[in-house]
C-alpha cells in the first residue's frame, strides 16, 4: 500500500509485507513517512499484491483537505 503525490513521489508506504489470505483494513492519517502532515491536495493510492503467480493492482485517487 503506497501513497504518491501527483508528481509521482512516494509520500507514504503504509504496508509492505507478506500476509496470509483474507480481508485487511488499513487507514492513513494524512502524514508522510517522516510523520509530517501532507499538504491538502490530490494523492494517488496504489495497492498491489501477488498470490500463486497472479499479480493484482488497484489505483485510486485520494483527496486531502483540512
Amino acid at each position: 500500500v503506497e501513497i504518491y503525490d501527483l508528481a509521482g513521489r512516494l509520500t507514504r508506504q503504509l504496508h509492505k509485507s507478506v500476509e496470509s489470505i483474507g480481508i485487511r483494513a488499513q487507514s492513513w492519517d494524512g502524514r508522510d513517512d517522516g510523520g509530517r502532515l501532507v499538504p491538502p491536495g490530490v494523492y494517488v493510492l496504489r495497492v498491489s499484491g501477488q498470490t500463486d503467480g497472479i499479480a493484482a493492482e488497484q489505483v485510486r485517487v485520494l483527496r486531502v483537505a483540512y
